[in-house]
């Protein structure tokens, strides 16, 4: 039997929902869910061999997501890490710090240096701090999974601009080459988002993100949060690679 432990923010959620439907194809996994806080995950601390809530606040948010357990256990097979701000927003803002300077200074003087701002940006988010203090307590894979592109059809500012100048495979290539740079800095894996859940290279189809699953209630405005079939999906795909490979 292989056990995986899934842990992250709000993202979790819709993982672990997904689960009750991609379970039966996976006789062979276990799986358990630690959905919290993203501004809290950074404080669990390595306790014992085993991440433990480093105050209170994180406790709460950890039992109320994970059926009450409050620790993240040293014996898993492997570990998914999800969302913690490793999400495609983070490209679109790392864009800016790599303005080229001739001719059109709306756009990064190349792809790699706009990679390599991208791969800053992550090292300083929660996804980072948690996937360190994993390798803290195991030496098993642990699996990088980006928060899900935002819902189709929406207004998304900045990323619907980019999108609509036939640029976003251009944005979505460099995210995931950063994703992937980063991940391996880290001693990780990445898996990007599978592709039969997009409706474009920077969007999640809009059946995905109906009744989009959060720690709290959804809300029909949210176009960040999916729901359980997107849950079902990424795990597929990320237990087919992971028990295709062991």
């Amino acid at each position: 039997m292989m056990r995986i432990c899934v842990a992250g923010g709000s993202h979790v959620v819709a993982l672990k929902q997904g689960w009750k439907s991609a379970a039966p194809s996976f006789p062979e996994v276990a799986a358990d869910f630690f959905p919290a806080s993203t501004n809290r995950i950074p404080e669990l601390v390595a306790v014992e061999g085993a991440l433990a809530p480093g105050n209170k606040r994180l406790e709460k948010s950890l039992a109320k997501g994970a059926e009450g357990r409050t620790a993240i256990a040293g014996d898993y097979d492997a570990y998914l890490v999800c969302g913690l701000r490793c999400s495609v927003h983070r490209a679109v803002g790392a864009r800016r710090n790599v303005r080229d300077t001739g001719e059109d200074r709306r756009w990064p003087a190349s792809e790699s240096a706009w990679r390599d701002a991208v791969v800053a940006v992550l090292r300083d988010t929660p996804a980072a701090a948690l996937i360190a203090k994993i390798g803290e307590i195991a030496r098993v894979p642990v699996v990088l999974i980006a928060a899900p592109m935002p819902r189709d059809g929406d207004d998304l500012g900045r990323l619907s601009a980019l999108r609509h100048r036939k640029q976003g495979e251009v944005v979505a290539s460099v995210f995931h080459a950063a994703c992937d740079a980063f991940a391996r800095e880290f001693g990780a894996q990445y898996f990007p988002q599978p592709s039969d859940t997009l409706a474009t290279p920077l969007t999640t189809s809009r059946g995905y993100a109906t009744g989009g699953l959060h720690l709290t209630a959804g809300r029909d405005d949210d176009h960040a949060h999916m729901n359980a079939d997107y849950g079902a999906a990424v795990l597929r795909d990320a237990l087919q690679r992971l028990t295709g490979a062991r």
